[in-house]
């Protein structure tokens, strides 16, 4: 029998010893979709553009998942200069003016602050309802005058404005101001969802 023959049972450990050893081999540990060991979780840092390519920023805007600064700035140079051409173009498709408002919150510097402030009274309810949402990504230099700004838009006559305006509250950074601005408005607000929204802001 197999099982009583030394010779047999021998050979049969060897040939299972070396297939696991292939197993492990350093060949296979490198096959595509393999990751090295270290190497879990890392990705190449995107090298800055050194040109101007607003088709490459377009193109961004149209990406199925989206984008990052660094993605953007990977892309061309004057990256929030392209976002604001976007805006203006009254021939721009929809779609890239919405990403182009997202996009330009990760850029904050004073210009792009004002571009949004000046914009976003005459903008349509849709891309209006985005620029009050893409203020948070200013909140570090301009909370005061973001919280100024607050009591218009929760006074708004469209409610759901006004729950973009709660939201909006919702992204800033706690602060005295920001609850005085919340209180004023909240016994005078009609809508229940309104209301409910501005409670879960205030016990932050």
């Amino acid at each position: 029998p197999i099982a009583r023959n030394p010779l047999i049972v021998g050979g049969l450990l060897t040939a299972v010893v070396a297939l696991l050893l292939l197993g492990c081999s350093p060949a296979q540990a490198q096959m595509p979709g393999r990751a090295l060991p270290g190497m879990q979780g890392r990705q190449a840092a995107l090298p800055e553009a050194t040109s101007h390519n607003p088709s490459r920023v377009r193109n961004l805007m149209l990406a199925i998942h989206g984008f990052t600064r660094a993605q953007l700035d990977a892309a061309s140079t004057g990256v929030d200069a392209i976002l604001r051409a976007f805006l203006s173009d009254p021939a721009e498709a929809m779609v890239v003016k919405r990403q182009a408002i997202k996009a330009l919150r990760l850029y904050p510097a004073d210009e792009n602050f004002v571009f949004i402030k000046t914009r976003m009274a005459g903008a349509p309810v849709g891309l209006r309802r985005l620029y009050m949402l893409s203020l948070a990504g200013f909140d570090d230099g301009k909370h005061d005058e973001i919280v100024g700004m607050l009591g218009n838009m929760l006074a708004d006559p469209d409610v759901g404005t006004r729950h973009v305006a709660v939201s909006l509250a919702a992204r800033l950074r706690p602060s005295t101001q920001l609850r005085s601005a919340l209180r004023a408005h909240l016994s005078d607000e009609p809508e229940p969802g309104v209301r409910t929204a501005i409670g879960r802001v205030l016990s932050r």
